[in-house]
């Protein structure tokens, strides 16, 4: 019998030895920093080589406290959030938080963003013993993406100021952005991510019918991946109002190449159409007078003439113009 217990108490051991092993080597090799606090005044029981690496310190601040080690962080409230932990039993987890650090120990903080959790462990009574710390160093990410953020922040800036109608969708022709032009030009503000392809809109060709959507330019591109230039379009606003614009869609691709939407940019040609309509009514009133018309341009020579100009002074259309 004593034999036997001895041999079971021979393998427990053995069972103990390899889980601290385990346990150890997982710690060591844990793509995480790792750090183990004791107490209620965290005594750095263990830490490993990412932790160090993260807070430029060496396996010698074992069996100091954080706050000998790391006093930089208290004002930041971080060993508050460790009393915290510790008292009420509670895991406290965070994303993406700032923290200053003084790696080279000089006194100069360095900015890093980690996203790490306190968790607490207890003894055989079920009381909080300590606590683990499990962090990742995001720093890289956080600063790329804010990158990006500010990029993306100047681009909407420009667009937002931009005197042209612009407007994005996504693949499937869903509002999702445009600027105070585009705002001023349909007389509105359609509801973002519910209304798609200009479809509060009656869209016409130049010649008054009706442009099925499927065909509309910003359609095509959606379609095709490819951008359309400068097609006409007559646009009835809600307010029956008549637009004339020049439209100029262009495929958005992600960093694979997929389609993931459009830019539309509509150019509001609505006034230089009424001049022009202007113009022609005029023309056509010059042409039919019994009196001479001459249009010059602004240093007196002959640009045009009427038919009637031509009778009367029997100088032909080719032989008044320049004079």
């Amino acid at each position: 019998g004593l034999a036997r217990d001895v041999t079971e108490k021979n393998k427990l051991q053995k069972s103990v030895e390899t889980q601290q092993r385990r346990f150890s080597s997982l710690f060591e090799e844990a793509p995480v920093g790792m750090c183990i606090y004791k107490g209620s005044s965290h005594i750095i029981e263990s830490a490993n080589p990412l932790f160090y690496k993260l807070t430029g310190k060496t396996p010698a601040i074992v069996g100091k406290t954080v706050r000998e080690v790391l006093p930089e962080i208290e004002e930041q409230g971080f060993i508050g959030l460790l009393d915290e932990t510790y008292r009420t039993g509670k895991t406290y987890s965070c994303f993406e938080t700032r923290v200053l650090l003084d790696v080279e120990g000089n006194g100069t903080l360095k900015e890093v963003y980690l996203s790490f959790i306190y968790q607490p462990y207890f003894d055989s009574d079920n009381n909080v013993e300590g606590i683990f710390y499990f962090g990742v160093d995001v720093t890289e990410q956080v600063r790329a993406r804010k990158k990006v953020e500010a990029s993306e922040r100047k681009y909407m800036d420009l667009i937002q100021n931009l005197p042209a109608a612009v407007f994005t969708t996504d693949k499937n022709g869903l509002l999702l952005q445009f600027n105070k032009a585009a705002a001023s030009l349909w007389s509105e503000k359609p509801k973002v991510g519910l209304q798609d392809m200009l479809s509060w809109l009656t869209i016409q060709r130049p010649d008054g019918s009706l442009y099925p959507r499927e065909k509309l330019p910003l359609a095509r591109t959606l379609k095709t991946g490819r951008p359309v230039t400068g097609e006409e379009l007559i646009l009835t606003l809600t307010n029956g109002e008549l637009k004339y614009v020049m439209s100029y869609p262009s495929p958005i691709l992600d960093a694979d190449g997929q389609l993931t939407g459009a830019m539309n940019v509509l150019i509001d040609i609505t006034e230089r159409k009424r001049y022009e309509e202007e113009l022609t009514k005029l023309s056509l009133i010059a042409k039919k007078t019994d009196n001479a018309v001459i249009i010059t341009d602004t240093a007196g020579r002959i640009e045009w003439v009427n038919e009637a100009f031509t009778q009367i002074t029997e100088y032909s259309f080719d032989e008044a113009i320049g004079r």
